[in-house]
């Protein structure tokens, strides 16, 4: 899986695989830090302001679905520093417009969302803290790792599974045919192709889309398969891969940017042995900017001059500018519990992919 999502290397290349797991959605705790490392439970509003902020804790539900839940209940789109987790348990906050009458607290399915002040300015995000429970035997050789990580106290800023899908890694596939302009593959994508590691009701619907019965396919469809139910029941009604893909709920730009960041793991893959600790990198969107690594790696691709601007579906892509490597602070480890902040755009899966090694469906 690492090669599919563009990692193709690690950073210390003498450690094998070590056998553990995480304990999911109860064992990955992640909170937001914010104003210069506050936790963001620790953080109060005033009385008064232009924004209204909301502490909102969910567990085992993703960021997308429960945005749009907040936002008919609010009759405000809210603003949010990061995407979370979808199977964790994750404390983070909520901004929107101040207005009379807001709920003190909104609950749903696995979430639950308090009003805790508001504000003039927006919090700023500084990172975020994690909370691992482990399933691991080997809790000697856990400690070890993590105290030479912990000495380096960087690891590669690789862009971590959950942005290409850890159980479908397939995000950056509907980025890269949305960019080649393949409407139809794209959708392919979006509502078919099962994989094993989905649940049987996932599959059972993917399967009759392979099959051509998209009627059948939208009796089967989850009921939590908001996003493929919309495209899906779109293209009944056209006939058009291109219509159904406007109507998706979440923005053509986000499969874009997965296959662009599956690219900078290549791209920093290459790099990262013979980068400064300080490294900035820039991948550029457009070819000619392009260093000899990044050159070698379009050919490959196929990235041609309008890759990244497709207008049928109004995404406009800029260049990532990332550095090379993440600080990892606060490193510890109690018995099988592992601890640490990352800054703000670094990933917790890429910590426990350099410590665990193995399958990464085991701590994804």
């Amino acid at each position: 899986m690492d090669l599919v999502v563009g990692m193709e290397t690690y950073f210390i290349n003498s450690w094998p695989p070590l056998l553990g797991k995480v304990v999911r959605p109860e064992g990955f705790k992640v909170r937001e830090l914010v104003d210069g490392g506050t936790d963001v439970s620790s953080w109060k509003g005033g009385e008064d302001g232009k924004l209204a902020v909301y502490l909102l804790w969910k567990e085992g539900r993703d960021h997308f679905s429960v945005v749009r839940e907040l936002a008919s209940v609010l009759r405000a789109k809210p603003s949010y520093m990061g995407i979370k987790d979808a199977d964790a348990v994750t404390l983070q906050l909520l901004t929107v417009p101040n207005m009379p009458n807001l709920p003190q607290v909104v609950e749903g399915r696995g979430f639950v969302a308090r009003l805790v002040g508001r504000t003039n300015v927006r919090p700023s995000h500084y990172g975020n803290r994690f909370n691992i429970t482990l399933d691991i035997e080997d809790t000697g050789e856990l400690h070890r790792r993590a105290n030479e990580i912990s000495a380096l106290r960087i690891l590669p800023a690789f862009i971590g599974y959950q942005r290409f899908g850890t159980r479908r890694p397939v995000t950056h596939v509907i980025g890269k045919l949305i960019s080649q302009r393949d409407w139809c593959g794209a959708l392919s994508f979006l509502v078919s192709r099962p994989f094993l590691g989905e649940g049987p009701q996932g599959r059972a619907f993917r399967e009759a889309v392979q099959r051509g019965e998209l009627e059948k396919a939208l009796e089967l469809i989850p009921s939590y398969f908001k996003q493929e139910r919309v495209v899906l029941s779109r293209y009944t009604k056209t006939s058009n891969c291109l219509e159904a893909l406007k109507a998706s709920l979440v923005p053509p730009a986000f499969f874009v940017e997965a296959y662009q960041s599956y690219l900078f793991n290549r791209y920093l893959s290459r790099v990262i042995h013979k980068s400064k600790r300080d490294t900035s990198l820039r991948l550029s969107t457009n070819f000619n900017e392009c260093d000899e690594d990044c050159r070698e790696i379009y050919l490959e691709e196929g990235i041609e001059k309008d890759s990244f601007r497709v207008k049928e579906l109004k995404v406009s892509l800029r260049p990532i500018v990332r550095r090379a490597f993440m600080e990892v602070r606060d490193l510890e480890v109690i018995g099988n519990v592992l601890m640490f902040s990352l800054e703000r755009g670094m990933y917790a899966s890429v910590v426990l992919r350099e410590i665990l090694r193995g399958d990464p469906r085991l701590y994804t």
